[in-house]
């Protein structure tokens, strides 16, 4: 498994740690290769988007009846980042939220990904363009 998917064990670390950032960062490292990202540009937009959908379409609390994709967190995203395998350069658990929000406006830019990037929560959506991008990608690859 290459890094930038998320693995059934990494979903369900998420459905059981959504929205709890502290216990994110005391995640241990992952079992898949590791992507050092010192820029956003470090962070394929296909492993974003792909990463952002999986969020969108995983129950977000255990009681969660989830019928509709939902928003996704910056903290969340940079969590199932790491599960993916991608490590900020200076080499703390934590990926910047900087960096996150970073990559996410120029998702936005391009008009793949829908949210906020000011530095609050994010609710980040896929887009309509971004759902066809995510399926052009699995179509070439």
């Amino acid at each position: 498994m290459s890094a930038g998917t998320l693995t059934p064990d990494a979903l369900e670390h998420f459905t059981a740690w959504a929205g709890d950032s502290e216990r994110w960062n005391q995640l241990p490292a992952p079992m898949l290769p590791e992507v050092i990202v010192e820029h956003a540009r470090d962070i394929p937009d296909a492993t974003m988007l792909g990463v952002i959908w999986q969020l969108q379409h995983t129950p977000y609390w255990p009681f969660d009846d989830f019928k509709d994709p939902h928003w996704v967190s910056q903290w969340d995203l940079a969590g199932a980042l790491r599960l993916a395998g991608y490590r900020a350069h200076h080499g703390i658990n934590e990926m910047p939220s900087a960096l996150i929000r970073a990559k996410a406006d120029r998702l936005i830019q391009r008009e793949l990904l829908d949210g906020c990037t000011c530095g609050c929560r994010g609710d980040f959506e896929l887009t309509a363009a971004g759902y066809l991008a995510i399926a052009a990608e699995e179509a070439t690859s």
